[in-house]
């Protein structure tokens, strides 16, 4: 079974394996899909924002060398089973090449906001932000004004996200 709820559901992912071949014996071998998915994940920190949809043949593209493709040619059916209890498959597509098909956490019982990765990390990022401002004021009086102060910073950050499609 997969992470539940107390089991941080929310804050993890699961990744089919791919299939690799070595290049002296040519013997081909499942591994995790771990890394190379993390590499799409980096990709995105570096490239895009923090809160971005790593999935599709556009931002989802898994590239090493040897990759030989998913372990499995998983069909329609295979994802209407798997995708809904949580499980991001990787696909093979002719001239776009291995990616993620999916954005699902763990998180899918009952299904809400938290069982996409991206609102996840829009999450994670914003309590972030937050943290951070509200470091700036730690001892300080609880006065309306210091309120209104932290508001209108926080509104900023929130405005940023909704500017770049994070919020809506």
């Amino acid at each position: 079974s997969l992470a539940d709820e107390d089991n941080g559901a929310s804050y993890c992912a699961y990744y089919t394996p791919v299939n690799m071949i070595n290049p002296i014996t040519s013997v081909k071998y499942a591994v995790p899909s771990a890394a190379l998915v993390s590499n799409a994940f980096i990709e995105k920190y570096v490239t895009r924002l923090p809160y971005s949809i790593v999935a599709g043949p556009n931002y989802g593209k898994i590239i090493a060398a040897n990759l030989v493709g998913p372990d499995y040619n998983y069909s329609r059916e295979d994802r209407d089973e798997l995708e809904p209890f949580g499980v991001n498959c990787l696909l093979y597509v002719p001239r776009k090449g291995t990616y993620i098909n999916s954005n699902q956490t763990a998180k899918q019982n009952p299904v809400t906001a938290l069982s996409k990765v991206h609102i996840r990390e829009l999450v994670t990022f914003l309590q972030d932000e937050i943290e951070i401002l509200l470091q700036n004021y730690q001892w300080e009086f609880n006065t309306q004004s210091l309120r209104d102060t932290i508001r209108q910073k926080a509104d900023t950050i929130l405005q940023t996200c909704q500017f770049n499609n994070g919020i809506h």
